[in-house]
């Protein structure tokens, strides 16, 4: 039975990482308490009259944050700068032929807030026909004390460079059986993933025929189950520290995965098993499937590079040699976003015998822990890799709740004096006195418009920042006020959600 309406598979695109150790004990888990099972449930037969039925299918909400780990560059994405400020030395560019110089985008609002044209990489032309369906937020500050991978992942997912609670589990609907699902987390410090599931579209397709099976056998795991749960909650007892935590949450959640059996039960989803394109495509058709039979409203996806078996790729350009890469990287990139727009525009999903158009319900994120240097010191500009820069990151939000078709927020280094940077501010040097990186500008975070500022000093309430994009995200799913996140580097209080930004 299948629950979901799949688009067209493709040929070519990345492969996806074996099943995680947490994702194995966890499906692992749901196994042995999946006996007797039915072979499939029907969510309208725990629900009342119609009415409400459609009630509650109108108000279904979904969230997919997909994290492009290793930094990715801005100015082979949605933030680039024209040519001549690379023949000026100042901005490396691989990219070949008339891709070498940036493109001007308007955005599907037919507006921008800045002050310039907004300048993106030519690579980014195929998600043009789809711009309607996100913003664009450019100039997003992440750690402003540490620029490495760690620590930019840690505020990425919970707005702390050494971790907490990733805010993405907060979006998880009441019927939801898992807080989240998950083909790959990120490697962040974060303390309240244990309720969700981390694995593969292909395992979890035999995770779901395994329970059918073990439904229809009629053979009984509550032994192994109690033994199983005793085990978790003698160690969920020895200490305060994340490992005990993480076993006293797994103890408890082993007495409510009958009805998360149950809907894994109903699975039914395409998966080719085959590598590039197809995998991620397997990706989507898992997501989908498990938003509509009510697993979890919450998916996270990561997306890397494709390696071959004569090249290795990495966004984290510091070696040159991987910086010359570049354009194959964001060609790989561009496409596997072009199929996840493809995927939001025209999926459906059959709930309560209602079919209704994914990008009615949807939210979504797509970042990275932070974006690239310009290029690196003391290297000719045609030898240069880049390094990390976490001062002004690029984000693609969308959906449901937001306002989509906009360009908000730019970063400085944009524009040029008898060859060098024209107008670098005091608070620029601050952060990067060599000028290698590009620093998001000053702005006012109720109205979306920029300050026109060209301070001496930070200040936090001025600048786009990942905590109030977190916020945002807070308010549209209606977190409680005590989840919100502070302003980066303890300059003051709550970081303020983005009222231009929210529909």
């Amino acid at each position: 039975m299948t629950h979901t309406k799949n688009h067209k598979q493709g040929t070519e695109g990345f492969q996806m990482k074996k099943w995680g150790r947490r994702g194995f004990v966890g499906a692992g888990t749901t196994l042995l308490v999946g006996a007797n099972l039915p072979r499939h449930i029907s969510a309208s037969s725990r629900m009342g009259d119609t009415a409400a039925r459609a009630d509650e299918t109108r108000d279904k909400h979904f969230f997919i944050h997909i994290v492009i780990p290793d930094g990715v560059s801005q100015h082979n994405f949605f933030d680039a700068r024209p040519l001549s400020f690379t023949e000026a030395g100042l901005v490396e560019n691989y990219r070949e032929g008339d891709m070498r110089e940036a493109m001007e985008w308007t955005p599907a609002s037919g507006g921008r807030n800045g002050t310039r044209p907004h300048w993106v990489s030519p690579q980014v032309r195929p998600l043009e026909k789809y711009k309607d369906l996100f913003s664009i937020l450019n100039g997003v500050h992440m750690s402003r004390s540490f620029d490495g991978h760690g620590q930019n992942l840690n505020m990425l997912m919970a707005n702390n460079p050494f971790g907490g609670e990733y805010f993405a589990p907060y979006f998880a609907s009441p019927e939801a059986s898992l807080e989240y699902i998950a083909t790959r987390l990120p490697f962040a410090e974060l303390s309240n993933v244990g309720r969700g599931l981390e694995i593969e579209p292909g395992a979890l397709s035999s995770l779901a025929e395994s329970a059918r099976g073990l439904g229809s056998s009629g053979s009984g795991g509550g032994g192994i189950k109690a033994f199983v749960q005793r085990r978790a909650q003698a160690v969920g007892q020895k200490g305060n520290g994340l490992f005990s935590k993480g076993a006293s949450e797994f103890a408890n959640a082993l007495g409510k995965t009958g009805l998360l059996s149950q809907k894994l039960a109903t699975l039914d989803f395409e998966v080719s098993g085959q590598p590039g394109m197809e995998s991620f495509q397997d990706a989507l058709n898992m997501i989908a499937e498990v938003f509509a039979r009510g697993v979890s409203n919450t998916a996270v996806l990561e997306i890397r590079p494709d390696d071959t078996e004569e090249d290795f790729f990495t966004f984290d350009t510091h070696a040159v040699a991987d910086a010359k890469k570049q354009p194959v990287m964001f060609e790989q990139l561009v496409a596997k976003l072009e199929r996840f727009f493809e995927f939001v525009s025209s999926q459906t999903l059959e709930i309560n015998g209602q079919e209704i158009a994914l990008k009615d319900h949807l939210t979504f994120l797509i970042s990275s822990e932070f974006s690239r240097t310009n290029r690196q010191m003391n290297r000719p500009i045609d030898e240069t890799g880049t390094d990390h820069n976490p001062f002004s990151n690029s984000l693609i939000l969308g959906g449901k709740g937001l306002k989509n078709g906009h360009v908000f927020g730019e970063s400085d280094l944009d524009a040029l004096d008898g060859g060098t940077f024209a107008a670098v501010s005091g608070a620029h040097r601050q952060l990067d006195r060599n000028l290698l990186k590009a620093v998001g500008k000053p702005m006012d975070l109720t109205t979306g418009q920029l300050l026109g500022l060209n301070p001496d000093t930070v200040v936090a309430e001025h600048y786009l920042n990942v905590g109030s994009v977190q916020n945002t995200l807070m308010d549209i799913f209606g977190v409680p006020a005590d989840k919100r996140v502070k302003l980066p580097g303890n300059q003051g209080g709550e970081a303020p959600s983005l009222a231009f930004l929210k529909s």
